[in-house]
This record gives structure tokens, sequence and C-alpha cells, in this order.
């Protein structure tokens, strides 16, 4: 998913939660004056700290917007904040104080910045600790700015306060105001990419309103304010809302939509997207107006006879191989694109030219469509009912018509699978601008599944067991590894390491060869291959081949097993709402041998987090096994998630299944029952070793027992349960099993 641009709200920009982005630095020069004769909207550090204290690492003590929004839509808004330092963890996060804006909008002050030691000193903000970075990444050019600065002699005890001003240069939406508070702030952690919202003692908002226009407002989160309304003796309205105390919000990964924890009033002129939608339409329609040079451009494209969707195909592959993505705006602003003439001249575009040379190609050959105004994961998911300059990117919808079915398509990424669009996308907020009142809905991606569909095919060559393998991606998992592979720099070990999960093996025992197909295909998804080579299908005078197929492995090749933080640590709900598929289907040749059935077959699994279906079927070339993984969208309750964590280890005991082959040149028979009970109890014994190799001697005494309960005279079973329970610390029941290996004659010939 590539972000087009962060549009900042108009209203109260300071508490808003930040989004973690690359920072490149573009002026380490620019001063904000601090004028001496600011005075706080807060009481004194003194008053504030008679405040009791609390067991949190940091708290907010103040957290105050005053804004005054005048009858031409213009606004200031004082921001003030105070924290106190509890421990050393904090008096390091909070040694860099960022506030975001946008500079071409928005005039920003830092009025004053300062410190009360812990000895009851003040330090104020020494002038050359205060820089302005650009926010975007390093390829982005635009007006995203951040003002930072450090404070000095933080250390436990001491508090920091600080009061930035905030005033409108230009509107980005004539004769609207909007924006959004919380007395919460997101302040990113020191030496972690993580970050933390401590407690808040006491948050206002005292907003005064001069224009004719109602204010709607809205309140998102688990905590609610309380509103005093009145009017000033030259008639604006006055709003004065304080919340409770707020308690500290933990931050975990899979934590779910922040209105359901970030307590927050959100505010606007409007809930009338029309005025989006007739702004934006004002902006854009001119820019794709026929123009013979494009018409001729379209022609060679695609011929009037093509089909609908071979004609956005080719419009998608001009746009892909001809105009590179840039964010470089040459006008100011970064709302109005350019004229689709001239992202041709210039070969780049950011989303919104692109967006604009797209839909005049479209239309030059028939296509219905429009462009899209949409809000990306980066933005969240913000209350759509309060109209907003919310969005941070633009792509291309195609309403259903005869020919063609509905469609988003996103021209901006590189050499992205056809149609473009991420399937992070998906459920995404979007408005469709069409100069009718627009059309507000969610990126809806029906016919998109994410997931991954894995073939296994064994066979013989020149007597040696083989296995080709073929992985294909689609969805988001297709975007996922399609990205993965172009950026890795050591493309052969990590296409080997990929496969090599499948197999709990060492790598001297097998070869592999490894191929990708399509990393920069438009048309085709992502596809990865490996023929592997194990040896020898058979040791000398052995009859029978036995051929492993296990659930277990393909779940830990996609790191479905592993990553979950252990019940203890989970202090929240785990919000998981993506449903992807992971199928596995297991063929044989019948070169390996007379099929003679399948042993160790394994069970369907279903949970309220997923299902595991796991099917055999026999066909006139030999065994089929179908392994499908579906994993649902779901919430887990904190106080479930144990059941749900439970779940994903019992995973890891499956049985595997086991598909024996008889070696007809020797013209001995198939083997029978008790033949085959002998090589469930030898195969559970590969198992034991494997598990002993890899530190995993809980399903290594599992696996031990299983080998003896299948045969209780196989003397290397009993073996192997004597050394299971030793790395178990059962060191009496070591000993007993090791007394009957010994009884049966098993003496172990070599380490394994």
């Amino acid at each position: 998913m590539i972000s087009c641009k962060t549009m900042l709200p108009q209203g109260s920009v300071l508490f808003a939660v930040t989004r973690n982005g690359f920072i490149s630095i573009v002026a380490l020069f620019l001063l904000m004056a601090m004028p001496a004769s600011a005075s706080s909207i807060a009481p004194p550090l003194a008053e504030q700290q008679t405040i009791p204290k609390t067991d949190s690492g940091a708290e907010i003590l103040y957290s105050i917007s005053e804004t005054n929004v005048g009858a031409d839509y213009h606004w200031t808004s004082t921001e003030y904040r105070s924290i106190r330092l509890n421990d050393t963890n904090s008096s390091r996060d909070y040694g860099r104080i960022s506030v975001p804006y946008d500079g071409y909008y928005t005039k920003v002050t830092l009025e004053f910045a300062r410190v009360l030691t812990a000895d009851g000193d003040i330090k104020e903000l020494s002038a050359d600790a205060v820089i302005t970075e650009r926010a975007s990444r390093k390829d982005f050019y635009d007006d995203s700015r951040r003002l930072i600065f450090a404070l000095p002699a933080l250390t436990p005890g001491a508090m920091i306060e600080y009061q930035v001003k905030f005033e409108s240069k230009k509107l980005s939406l004539p004769n609207h105001f909007a924006g959004s508070f919380s007395g919460y702030f997101y302040q990113p952690k020191a030496q972690s990419r993580s970050g933390r919202i401590d407690t808040v003692h006491n948050s206002r908002l005292s907003l005064t309103y001069a224009p004719d226009a109602k204010l709607n407002f809205a309140y998102e989160g688990p905590h609610k304010p309380t509103l005093k309304k009145s009017r000033t003796a030259s008639g604006a309205m006055h709003y004065d809302w304080q919340w409770p105390a707020l308690p500290e919000v933990i931050l975990e990964s899979n934590r779910g939509p922040a209105r359901d924890y970030y307590s927050s009033v959100d505010y606007s002129t409007s809930q009338d997207w029309s005025i989006v939608d007739q702004w934006a339409w004002g902006m854009f329609e001119s820019k794709f107006e026929p123009q013979p040079a494009l018409t001729t451009l379209a022609q060679s494209l695609a011929s009037p006879s093509d089909i609908k969707i071979d004609k956005v195909k080719a419009v998608y592959g001009y746009l892909q191989e001809n105009i590179r993505y840039v964010f470089a705006h040459l006008d100011r602003g970064g709302y109005e694109p350019h004229a689709a003439n001239r992202v041709i001249q210039a070969g780049y575009g950011d989303c919104k030219d692109q967006t604009v040379l797209a839909l005049s190609l479209l239309h030059a050959l028939g296509i219905e469509a429009y462009p899209a105004l949409v809000v990306t994961p980066w933005n969240g998911q913000p209350n759509m009912s309060m109209v907003e300059l919310v969005f941070d990117h633009m792509i291309v919808w195609i309403p259903k018509q005869p020919g063609h079915q509905e469609a988003w398509m996103d021209t901006t990424g590189d050499r992205n699978l056809f149609p473009g669009t991420s399937g992070y996308l998906d459920g995404q907020p979007a408005l469709i601008v069409n100069g009718e009142g627009g059309i507000l809905k969610v990126v809806n991606e029906e016919n998109l599944a994410h997931g991954a569909q894995m073939d296994i095919f064994w066979r013989t060559e020149n007597n040696n067991l083989m296995a080709d393998l073929t992985l294909t991606f689609s969805g988001e998992i297709e975007d996922d590894y399609r990205h993965w592979w172009r950026s890795e720099a050591k493309k052969l070990s990590a296409e080997s390491d990929t496969f090599a999960q499948l197999f709990n093996l060492p790598r001297n025992k097998y070869t592999i060869k490894t191929q990708t197909l399509n990393a920069n295909d438009l048309w085709e998804p992502f596809t990865m291959k490996a023929t592997m080579d194990f040896g020898p299908a058979r040791e000398e005078g052995e009859e029978s081949l036995f051929i492993s197929v296990n659930a277990v492995n393909v779940l830990h090749m996609f790191g479905l097993l592993n990553g979950l933080p252990v019940p203890a640590d989970r202090l929240t709900d785990w919000y998981d709402m993506r449903e992807y598929h992971i199928d596995t289907q297991v063929t044989f040749s019948p070169e390996l041998g007379r099929y003679a059935g399948i042993i160790g077959q394994s069970s369907m699994v279903e949970t309220p987090y997923y299902v595991l279906e796991q099917i055999h079927q026999t066909s006139t070339d030999g065994p089929i096994i179908d392994l499908k993984y579906t994993k649902k969208p779901f919430i887990v309750k904190q106080a479930d998630y144990t059941d749900y964590y439970n779940s994903k280890q019992d995973l890891k005991l499956l049985n595997g299944w086991e598909a024996v082959f008889a070696d007809e040149s020797t013209g001995k028979p198939v083997k029978d029952d008790a033949e085959t009970s002998l090589s469930t109890a030898q195969k559970r014994v590969g198992l034991v070793y494997t598990e002993l190799n890899n530190g995993r001697f809980d399903d290594a005494l599992v696996f031990a027992e299983q080998a003896v309960e299948a045969d209780e005279a196989h003397g290397e079973a009993w073996y192997v349960l004597g050394l299971a329970h030793g790395y178990n610390f059962t060191f009496d029941k070591a000993q007993e099993a090791f007394k009957q290996a010994r009884a049966l004659g098993y003496q172990p010939t070599e380490v394994q």
C-alpha cells in the first residue's frame, strides 16, 4: 500500500494520534519563535504538583486546547500540555517532543517549553534545541512538517510543560471547519518502534465558534466528556468540553480500532459529503476533458472492438510502464492534480495525477470511471459522520456496467498485480467524486481472496525421491510476498529457507533448486517453485516407501504457529478481522510404486478462530491429500485469549499422514497390517529424533509414547521413549524404558 498524502485536519492537530513513518530532515535551521510574554492557559506548575501521583511511568497532568473560529472560518488554536515523569523510561521517552502540522495551511509558534526539575529548578528550552523536519518519507515532496524540540534535565520527578499556537494561513476546504481533540497523546518510545499513551488527569477543549453554520460533533471512545454551551458577548457560540480522568491506553499488536479505546470529540460544520464532492469535482473535472492527443494515445492502447476489461488492462499497463509514481507537487497545497498531458510530459505523477491520466484514457475508450478519494489504513478508520478532509490517497473507481464488474484500480504501485489496489485498502472509507453529490462507500474488493495455494508432487528420478513444489499467492498475501522477494538481497537463500520449513531435515540431507515467477508481472500472481532431491527413495533391501504429509509444517511455513504473546503478557482483546486461506494439495506419481494405503491419518480441527480440513481420497493415479486452513475473522476477549493461544499450540501436536508405496520390482506382496503397524512405530521414532534435535522435548515425548503404543515389541521405540523422558527430567521412567529396550535386544549403534 502506497500512501499519497497525509491530509491533516484543520482543527487541533497537536493532540492527534501520530502515525509512525519515515522521517527525513529538511531543515535544521528553522527556529520557531518563543515569545517570552506568552501566558500559560493552564495553572502554574507549582499548583499542578499537588495532583496526586499514580503508579504510571508518566502522567499527563493537563491537556488543554483553546480554539477560536472566526466568521470567515479561519482559526487559531493554543495547545498546552504538562507531563510528570515518574521513572527512567518515561524520562527517556519524553526527551524528544514532536508536533505535526501542515506548513502550507498552518503557521505554528512554540510559545514556551520548560522543565521543572526534580530539585525544583526551572529549565527553559534552549533556542538551539528546536528543529523542523519534513514528516513524509524521503521520496515524498509535500507540506507535512514536524516541529521537534528536546528538553533538558529530564529525570524521574521532573515535570514538562509546553504550549504551541496554531494559526490557519489558508483553508483547504472553503467555508468549512473541522477537526478533533483528545486529551490523550501518542508519544514514541525512545528505544523501540512502539509508543505510549499515558494517563491524563485533566483534559479540556474550549472552542469559540463564530460562523452562522451549525457545528456538528460526535464522541468516540469509552470515556465521554461533559459539555457546557454558552454565547459570548459578540454572539459566537462557546463550547467547553471536559473529560474525566483518562486511564493509560495499553498499546499492543492486534489492538483493534482506535475508536474502541481512544476517547475524543470530532467536530465539523457539515455532515454532508456533497460539499467535498463539489469542491473536488471543481478541481478534477477540467483535468480530464477530452484532448486530441489523449484520444490518439487511447486508441493506440486498445481498439474499439476490445472488451472492456481488456481496455482497462491496457490503461493500467500503460501507466505502469510509462508513468513513475512520485510525490511531487508543482502546485502547493497537495489537493489539485495536474492535467493529464502534463503528467505524460513529465513521465511521473502522484496518486491524483495518475488517477486523472487513467480516467482521461478510460473515458476516451468509452469506460465509465470516477476518481475515488480513499482513507488508507495509515489514517485509520475516521468518523465518517463528520465531514473532514481525512483522505490521503486517490484511485480509480469503475462502477458496474455492461461488460464490466465494479472495480477499484490503483496505478501508483510498483508493478503490482492488476488492478493494483492493495488488499490492505479493503474495507477502508472512500468518497466517489462525480460532481453529483458523491458516493460515500468502502473499498470492496469482492472477488479478492487473501491466501496461498501450494501444490506438492512426489515422484522419483534416477531412483531418488523428489518433490516438486509450487506456491501461488493472492490478495494481500500476494502483495506481501511480491514486495518481500523484490526487496530481499539474498534471494536464493530466502527462497530455500521458505521451502525448508516444510521438512524437519538438516540441509545436508537434500538439495534444492528454486525459481520465482511473475515478481514484476502485472497480470499473473507471484509464484515460487522448488524441486527438492532427498536422495535414494529406498535403501537397499527396503520394499516400502513412506512419505509424510503434515499440516503442522505447512502452518509453520507461513508463520501461523509462532509469534503469539503468551497469555500472561496479553492485556487487551485480540482483534483480527481478516479472513484468509492456506490450501495445500499433495499428489504422488505412480512411479513411486503400488499405493499401499495411508497410515497415521490426521483429523479435521474446527475452532472459533480457524478451520483445518484434512481430506484423503484415492484417484486412478494414486492418493490425493488436501489440507485446507481457513483463518476466520474474529475478536477474542482478553479473558478468552488463553483459549485462543492454546488452540494454536494444540495444532503443533497434530499427527501427520503417512502414504505407503510398495516396491513391486521385488515381487513381494504389499505389507500386511502387522508390518504397517511396525512402520508406524518406526516413523514415530524418526519424529522423536527430529523433535529432540529441535529442542521440542514435550512433543518428542508425545511421539515416543505413540511409537510404543503402535508396537510394544519395537526396541528402538522404547529407547527413544527413554531419551524423551530423560530430556523431560523424568529419570525413573527413562530408566524403565531403557531397560525394556535392552530386554528386546535393542542396542543403539550410532548417534541419531
